[in-house]
């Protein structure tokens, strides 16, 4: 677990298998899905974007010390963006 800063809106352009074009702008959790997602095929690893590796920690130590500011920011996030 770690602190990886991401955008919270961001447009996706592209085309399909098809050869249509895919155009959509991703808001809230999908946004920050998306480029965590978009990171793997660029080779990259979460622990690539933490700018504060003080941030990093284990699933007990996030569990016991992070996890009620991490799900309510999540819930902040959701309830302004949707999920």
């Amino acid at each position: 677990r770690g602190i990886v800063p991401r955008f919270t809106e961001i447009r996706v352009r592209g085309f399909r298998r098809d050869g249509s074009v895919y155009d959509e702008v991703l808001r809230g959790l999908s946004a920050g899905t998306f480029q965590h997602e978009i990171d793997h095929l660029d080779g990259k690893l979460f622990v690539d974007r933490v700018e504060d590796p003080h941030s990093l920690c284990t699933w007990e130590t996030f569990k016991k010390h992070h996890e009620s500011p991490f799900v309510e920011r999540v819930k902040a996030l959701v309830e302004r963006y949707g999920s």
